[in-house]
């Protein structure tokens, strides 16, 4: 398996497996750049964001103490289990059975169109201070039913006006599949002492006996009844992860399967013209700034993919004539930097991005936007500890040199990855071992839990944005003042507290960086996110 990035997507649980061709690539069939990076284009001089001040180290954050569940979580989950119950029941005193001859099934087998515009998004479910912004593509069906009320906004690129413009994604599923999941998002419960029912986020940890139930009896669920896509997707591997261990996260989602700058503008690649191609990413660059990033004030960006030389030559091989040469493609390629400065550059959002590793042929003429240095952009990848538990500390700083000795492997071209997360899993070869924290991952229906399979820096680049959202949170348990600051939550995240020693060999003076910063990082073994924290897992 190539866990460079190769983009292979599959539904956790067995629920369904497919793969997505083009491994990031752009390509004139509108194949989006997850896994790879999104293309932007620089001019042929990069002109790099203006320089921060570095930050005074902020001390390293602790988890908080371990308490039990407070009351009001557990009315929730017992208000959860009665749902199940009831709905258990409904299935059975309905007959319903999807699987029987059409002229048997139930009516609500039948499919229906669900547009974004027929739901509504509800203040009372989020925390107005974890705002995410999620680039990514194939996110309708959870955009659209499973976690809808937490959307605030899509967005999808207008290549006539290279602006980003609200839009509208729709899904066709089965009646009964739009009751589930609208249920279970607009899902109320009533407090202890209380009379009126408030808003309850219902976690896919809880709902696997209602899973088999919905899975068994509508299967065909798995895919759009329009388009026959199935709905598991890079998108809802991302999205999915985020909106399970942010809980309380509001979302605004940008549809990267749209905005695909060079294979918008193919007559552009073709002509070399750099300067026109970098004016109109500009343009598309300040409208993600003031009509996305400022719009809805969003505090974090996830990107699991990028931009790459590979993008570019794409489009000029299949669409130009003559030849590209390295530092033209690098230019053309350079032309998009201004999207990666609104998203990495912002004063006020923390940027994490899925990082690809400098092997394989990847450098800084191939890999240019992933070579920049951004104040505010953390590039993450993953290692994985198989089923043994790291002696790491939260901060990094304990034993990190025996990590990276004992899996040095997997560190190797490490120039373009700031921090390393931790999966304990062996993957698809030995999917049922991992360590006793292993990176966890729901089903595309928010319906089940349980170990990830694939190690792909697409998935750990979530795992590293709930992270910060954790560090947040409890930096404002412990400071009700505090003001968002992404120097701040990004060097808590990696900690300027590994520094070489004369004695080190020259593989771990050369892993070190000026910062000292601790990049090999097990954020899972301390259960550092919001779904943990706030004790959704204590059942």
């Amino acid at each position: 398996m190539d866990y460079q990035k190769c983009l292979s997507v599959y539904g956790a649980c067995a629920l369904s497996v497919i793969s997505l061709s083009g491994c990031g690539s752009s390509s004139e069939s509108g194949s989006p750049p997850v896994s790879d990076k999104p293309d932007v284009v620089a001019p042929p001089v990069a002109v790099e964001p203006p320089p921060v001040e570095p930050p005074v180290e902020p001390p390293v954050v602790e988890p908080p103490p371990v308490v039990k569940p407070v009351p009001e979580m557990t009315a929730l989950h017992q208000q959860v289990e009665h749902y199940i119950d009831n709905t258990a029941q409904w299935f059975a005193d309905q007959q319903l059975d999807c699987t029987v001859e059409v002229e048997q099934r139930h009516a609500l087998c039948e499919p229906v169109l669900v547009k974004f515009s027929d739901g509504h998004f509800s203040e009372q479910r989020v925390d107005s201070k974890q705002t995410i912004l999620v680039l990514d593509t194939g996110m309708a069906l959870q955009s659209v039913l499973r976690y809808r009320s937490r959307i605030r906004a899509t967005y999808r690129y207008d290549a006539q006006t290279q602006r980003f413009v609200e839009g509208d994604p729709s899904i066709a599923i089965s009646g009964v599949g739009k009751k589930l999941l609208s249920e279970l998002d607009q899902f109320t419960f009533t407090a202890p002492e209380q009379t009126e029912p408030r808003p309850g986020f219902v976690p896919a940890a809880w709902l696997a006996d209602l899973a088999k139930i919905y899975t068994s009896k509508v299967p065909d669920d798995t895919v759009d009844y329009e388009s026959q896509v199935p709905h598991v997707s890079h998108g809802t591997m991302v999205l999915g992860y985020l909106a399970e261990h942010n809980p309380e996260a509001e979302f605004v989602l940008l549809d990267t399967a749209q905005f695909l700058p060079f294979a918008s503008h193919k007559d552009l690649v073709c002509d070399k013209a750099v300067n026109a191609l970098l004016a109109k990413m500009q343009t598309a660059a300040d409208s993600l700034t003031s009509d996305v990033i400022q719009q809805h004030g969003v505090e974090f960006i996830n990107f699991s993919g990028g931009y790459t030389q590979g993008n570019v030559r794409n489009i000029f091989n299949k669409h130009c004539e003559g030849q590209l040469t390295e530092q033209e493609g690098k230019a053309l390629l350079l032309a998009a930097k201004p999207i990666y400065d609104a998203m990495f550059a912002a004063p006020n959002t923390l940027g994490v991005q899925s990082g690809i590793r400098k092997i394989k042929g990847a450098n800084e003429h191939s890999h240019a936007l992933d070579a920049l240095s951004y104040p505010h952009r953390t590039t993450v990848y993953t290692y994985t500890s198989a089923q043994q538990d790291t002696p790491l500390d939260i901060a990094g700083q304990a034993n990190w040199r025996s990590v990276l000795n004992d899996y040095a492997e997997q560190f190797e071209g490490h120039d373009f990855i700031d921090l390393f997360v931790n999966f304990g899993i062996e993957g698809w070869l030995n999917p049922d071992t991992n360590n006793s924290t292993p990176k966890m991952q729901s089903d595309v229906f928010g319906m089940r839990y349980a170990p990830e399979r694939e190690l792909h820096a697409s998935w750990a680049a979530p795992v590293a944005t709930s992270y910060a959202v954790y560090l947040q949170s409890v930096q404002r348990q412990q400071d009700e003042n505090w003001v968002f600051s992404p120097a701040f939550i990004k060097a808590q995240m990696m900690p300027s507290l590994c520094p070489a020693k004369p004695e080190d060999t020259d593989k771990v003076k050369a892993y070190v960086r000026q910062s000292e910063a601790c990049r090999i990082q097990d954020p899972l073994k301390f259960r550092a996110d919001e779904l943990n924290r706030l004790k959704y897992l204590d059942f």
